[in-house]
């Protein structure tokens, strides 16, 4: 490889076991290539997840999480900057090993895609967007967020979420309250008051807000995780201290129980 970046980690052939992503960047193209794992820690073996399609470059933007039908994980790539409507391509693993590709169509490129995968759990790719740019002190941010719902034909249909506030990394989402619905979480970077906001997902795909959740800082990685070892989902956020003090990770222990 040329020049590596990493891209994330996830399962891609739906082994149980965690692979490396990386975006190889070489003198005249840029492509995705994974690290297997082979179960024992040891990334030897290598493969490509690409489009076929000849028509234009694409190239890789980030992992899809909730790939449709599965556990596994997938890629969402990006055609060029051509104008309006703006095409993506996921492509990701079947059951059989086969490289399924999912063409993709929205109105316009988004700024930022935070978060790509099956998100109302109906076999097909959404994703969620930030909204428009905004001046600020702190330089150009991102406000509110947009679903994009893939109805099933590929044409994403923009639906308006979370109209205020900050949102400059990632959107994870989790089942936190194992319900079969997958839940929200996102760091709201309003220097007013920066928040951890949790939604808990909803059968009519628009999450719910459950809880704003105030930072002393400007959040960064929100990760899940059993902390406490009470069987729950817990959440964790990386610190980013403006208000004195230093850094370090804010802990959200799971009290949410579904009815037996």
């Amino acid at each position: 490889m040329d020049r590596a970046i990493p891209l994330g980690i996830g399962d891609v052939d739906g082994d149980g076991d965690e692979d490396i992503w990386l975006t190889d960047y070489s003198k005249t193209s840029v492509h995705a290539v994974i690290l297997l794992n082979d179960g024992e820690g040891q990334f030897d073996e290598q493969m490509a997840l690409a489009p076929e399609l000849g028509e234009f470059d694409w190239f890789p933007m980030r992992l899809i999480h909730h790939v449709p039908g599965g556990r596994r994980t997938g890629l969402l790539w990006g055609g060029p900057d051509v104008g309006s409507p703006h095409d993506y391509m996921a492509t990701y693993l079947d059951d059989h090993g086969e490289t399924i590709q999912e063409y993709l169509r929205v109105d316009a490129a988004a700024d930022l895609i935070c978060y790509a995968g099956d998100l109302d759990r109906d076999g097909d790719t959404d994703m969620v967007a930030g909204g428009a740019a905004v001046s600020t002190a702190m330089g150009p941010v991102l406000t509110g967020l947009d679903l994009l719902i893939n109805p099933g034909d590929g044409v994403l249909a923009k639906v308006a979420w979370y109209e205020r506030g900050y949102v400059q990394q990632d959107v994870v989402f989790f089942d936190l309250n194992e319900d079969g619905l997958l839940d929200a979480v996102f760091v709201d970077r309003d220097f007013r008051q920066p928040a951890l906001v949790v939604n808990m997902g909803s059968k009519n795909g628009v999450p719910r807000r459950e809880g704003y959740y105030p930072l002393q800082g400007l959040g960064g990685t929100v990760v899940e995780g059993d902390v406490d070892g009470d069987g729950d989902l817990d959440l964790a956020v990386l610190e980013q201290a403006v208000r004195g003090g230093g850094s370090g990770i804010y802990i959200l222990s799971n009290q949410t129980k579904t009815d037996d």
